[in-house]
């Protein structure tokens, strides 16, 4: 009778491996813990053609009143000019006001079709709007005007894997590449869609050309680590966590890098290590499901089924229907022997309405196990009586004579 060990460790940073980006102004970005969230706020005012400053005296000095645009501290009108309305489409922008924004952008491209800032400030409410489709019409229209303008490039390419055209992005990013060798937001955003289409050596190559420029900065770092560990150059991408956490001053909680440095440890198993590395996770944040659950992983492959029990039980008083922990649990009572308990675990997996269709699975084929093994004990017993019995009649016909 067998049982495979579960050998992934979960890292939450790389689900489906993400992680999100958040754009910042003038081709910015930043990295968070997951791999791409929905762009909500406004991270780059370049998109507009126009600069914090910009926005800030605008969205002070204006006011709308019946689609008059009015001086707060002045007493005289706007004349209601492309300018005018391109500047109210920036200050409504920049409040969110993305809808108004459209309108007022729409009522400058009335009187001038071609007005890069009217468009591109267009494109960028559409795609805060989650209409990206339309956005990148009117990127393209900008882009027909100014073909090599960086930042359109960027912004195109930055909403492209919402649709998911990462091939689409990657090739802006290779053209935004050729004009600026040295871009480093390019160069991070064409690693990070290379991994969403699983092309990690090569998202590896465009890291490395990055942190050439920028050896320190941590989330292109972070995102390499990612891409080794996929590769299952997992020795490599724990050298990469350990950079990140001698670098990042805050590296004692820095929970993403102690996660992937967990994950490749688990992974090489070295399970003593990794679950050093998780206790620490859980000093941090002492409730962190996968952390735990990833714990009670190292210790079940690590052979220490009741330390692993007691890590699930702890995870299932907080959160009874954890499937994982359930899972978990399930397998080291199998390995101890104690079948009645772990066919009931594997029960409650199966009942639960769950979309883990493995996990589910996996829980089938062990119960299916536990049953095999408790009717070989039977038959074991059973055999063992006879035994028993053929002895006891031996013994007494040999009395008798």
């Amino acid at each position: 009778m067998t049982n495979n060990n579960r050998k992934k460790p979960i890292l939450s940073a790389r689900s489906v491996i993400v992680v999100s980006l958040l754009l910042i102004s003038l081709l910015g970005y930043v990295f968070s813990q997951s791999y791409r969230q929905e762009q909500q706020q406004y991270p780059y005012l370049a998109m507009a053609q126009i600069s914090n400053n910009t926005v800030n005296q605008n969205s002070s000095n204006i006011d709308m009143d019946n689609d008059n645009l009015i001086l707060t501290n002045q007493t005289s009108f706007i004349d209601q000019d492309v300018n005018s309305f391109t500047k109210a489409g920036d200050a409504a922008l920049y409040d969110f006001r993305c809808d108004e924004a459209i309108n007022y952008y729409d009522k400058a491209l009335a009187t001038e079709p071609n007005n890069t800032n009217a468009l591109s400030g267009k494109a960028y409410a559409l795609s805060n709007l989650n209409r990206y489709e339309e956005a990148i019409n009117y990127y393209d229209k900008a882009l027909a005007i100014e073909p090599i303008n960086v930042t359109l490039l960027y912004l195109k390419a930055s909403i492209l894997p919402y649709l998911g055209k990462y091939d689409d992005a990657i090739t802006l990013y290779d053209k935004i590449l050729a004009i600026e060798p040295d871009n480093l937001d390019a160069l991070f955003n064409k690693g990070f869609d290379l991994g969403q289409l699983g092309r990690f050596d090569e998202a590896v190559a465009v890291y490395d050309k990055a942190l050439a420029i920028d050896p320190n900065y941590i989330g292109t770092l972070y995102h390499k680590g990612i891409a080794l560990d996929n590769l299952g150059r997992f020795d490599e991408a724990v050298a990469v966590y350990d950079r990140i956490l001698s670098l990042d001053p805050d590296y004692e909680t820095n929970i993403q890098a102690l996660q992937g440095k967990a994950s490749g440890l688990f992974n090489l198993g070295s399970y003593d290590d990794a679950i050093g590395v998780y206790d620490k996770i859980l000093s941090i944040v002492p409730n962190m499901v996968n952390a735990n659950i990833s714990k009670g992983d190292a210790l079940f492959n690590s052979g220490r089924y009741d330390d692993a029990i007691r890590v699930y039980d702890e995870i299932l008083e907080i959160y009874p229907d954890e499937i994982r922990a359930l899972s978990g649990k399930g397998d080291a009572l199998l390995k101890l022997g104690k079948y009645d308990e772990a066919i009931a675990t594997y029960d409650t997996v199966q009942s639960l309405p769950v979309d883990d269709i493995g996990t589910v699975v996996h829980a089938g084929e062990s119960k299916a196990l536990a049953i095999e093994a408790i009717e070989e004990e039977k038959k074991k017993q059973i055999s063992g009586e006879v035994v028993n019995n053929i002895t006891t009649t031996i013994t007494k016909n040999n009395t008798i004579r």
